[in-house]
């Protein structure tokens, strides 16, 4: 900066100064997202989960915020079942635009309709507690409780259960 006008000065400041800030402010976005997982797992452990991984804590707790990472992808907080292994057979759903039950429905191997009639009896008794789940059709419009619950209710749902007719049966 030696031989610069105090009006150069300033303009070549500011230069550097903006120049830190860009080359900071990456670096320590994976910090703070590091330090918020960590608190959530905390969190999420007094409400008896484990978290093995921090980054299960974005799909597994009940996030009421939606975070962003350095290149701007945004997470939709909401959790989906896209896997299940039953009868020897694992049925993974790949396909974003398929339910992991449209999936069971029209795959070869489909399980026999008492394999499905029991997984969805038993997602619909173990989730008796506090997890409601609103649907028009097949699409969710609402739901409360815990979302792995919800996920789990909307699997039972894309399979052709009425979890409630279960709940209230039991």
């Amino acid at each position: 900066f030696q031989g610069l006008s105090p009006k150069e000065y300033i303009i070549e400041y500011i230069v550097v100064a903006i120049t830190v800030l860009a080359v900071a402010v990456p670096e320590g976005l994976p910090l703070a997202v590091t330090l918020a997982l960590a608190f959530s797992s905390n969190k999420m452990m007094k409400e008896q989960n484990l978290v093995k991984h921090l980054d299960a804590c974005e799909t597994m707790g009940c996030a009421t915020t939606i975070c962003t990472d350095k290149t701007g992808t945004l997470t939709s907080n909401k959790m989906t079942a896209r896997s299940i292994y039953t009868n020897g057979t694992d049925f993974s759903c790949n396909d974003p635009s398929l339910s992991l039950g449209d999936f069971i429905k029209v795959s070869p191997d489909r399980p026999k309709a008492s394999i499905l009639t029991l997984i969805t009896t038993l997602i619909a008794v173990d989730t008796m507690d506090e997890t409601t789940v609103e649907f028009e059709g097949n699409k969710l419009t609402s739901s409360t409780g815990n979302p792995t619950e919800v996920a789990l209710l909307a699997f039972a749902h894309s399979l052709g259960e009425d979890c409630q007719d279960l709940r209230d049966s039991t």
